[in-house]
């Protein structure tokens, strides 16, 4: 694949990057490397490799979904300088 010097322009323009021109054609050059091995990747055959969510052989243990901890909120709260209708009060800090 060839990137065109419009094509990088676009590109540098929708990422808010500004490129010096000494470093246009250098940079062309490396996304076209870059966009090369994609279209190798492309090509490889991919049809006997199964989907996987990992890239490592990774079982999860899961637990029971159920509620471990009990509430503390009155205790928590009557510490508090104030609260009201269960909510924590606080100084206003802006006018």
């Amino acid at each position: 694949m060839v990137l065109s010097e419009m094509q990088l322009q676009q590109m540098t323009h929708l990422a808010r990057l500004t490129i010096d021109e000494s470093s246009i054609e250098a940079t062309k050059q490396q996304l076209n490397h870059i966009l090369d091995f994609f279209v190798q990747l492309d090509q490889m055959d991919t049809e006997q490799v199964a989907p996987m969510s990992h890239s490592g052989d990774i079982t999860l243990t899961l637990r029971a979904d159920r509620a471990e901890d009990i509430d503390q909120r009155s205790a928590f709260q009557a510490f508090a300088p104030a609260v009201e209708k269960h909510l924590y009060l606080v100084p206003k800090v802006i006018d």
